[in-house]
């Protein structure tokens, strides 16, 4: 009877979405970011529905409208960097990753999706730089060793990616 949480918008919203009733769908989650403008989830939803449907890179507009009311909010910049990334949209996404990048130069989950990017972007040897980094800061954290791996590869580093790869199965 009425959207009483984030989550019950993004479930109902995905529910009419998969009942390929894809208008209503979307003016849920603009309901639900109406009276939770922070939820990422709904963000999410909402970028993603928006790109498939073909908006290309305006999908993430309301998504970086609320970027630039809360510069802090980091997860809502990797949020929004991963939906332009998984559509393809990498130099907008490393964009943006570069943005958040300057606030918190360290972390580690932005480091690694930057490096991600990179590689993307044919700069794999970019992108080993990065992950690298993630690796140092991590001190040699087995995801962060994984994340290595195929960047190793494309940057024609496989005996190193080898390496990594025995280390981690032992």
């Amino acid at each position: 009877q009425e959207m009483d949480s984030p989550d019950l918008a993004l479930n109902l919203a995905r529910a009419l979405y998969a009942a390929d009733k894809k208008s209503e769908a979307e003016a849920i989650v603009e309901q639900g970011l109406a009276k939770w403008p922070a939820s990422t989830g709904l963000h999410t939803t909402l970028a993603r529905m928006r790109i498939r449907r073909g908006d290309g890179d305006n999908a993430t507009a309301v998504m970086e409208a609320e970027m630039a009311r809360r510069p802090a909010d980091l997860a809502l910049r990797l949020a929004c960097a991963d939906v332009l990334h998984r559509a393809k949209r990498n130099q907008k996404a490393l964009d943006i990753l570069a943005d958040a990048l300057r606030a918190a130069p360290n972390n580690q989950a932005l480091l690694t999706a930057f490096g991600v990017v990179l590689d993307e972007l044919e700069r794999p040897v970019d992108g080993l730089q990065v992950l690298r980094r993630v690796v140092e800061l991590s001190a040699g954290a087995p995801a962060a060793q994984r994340n290595l791996l195929s960047t190793l590869i494309r940057a024609g580093q496989a005996d190193e990616a080898l390496r990594i790869t025995r280390a981690l199965r032992a």
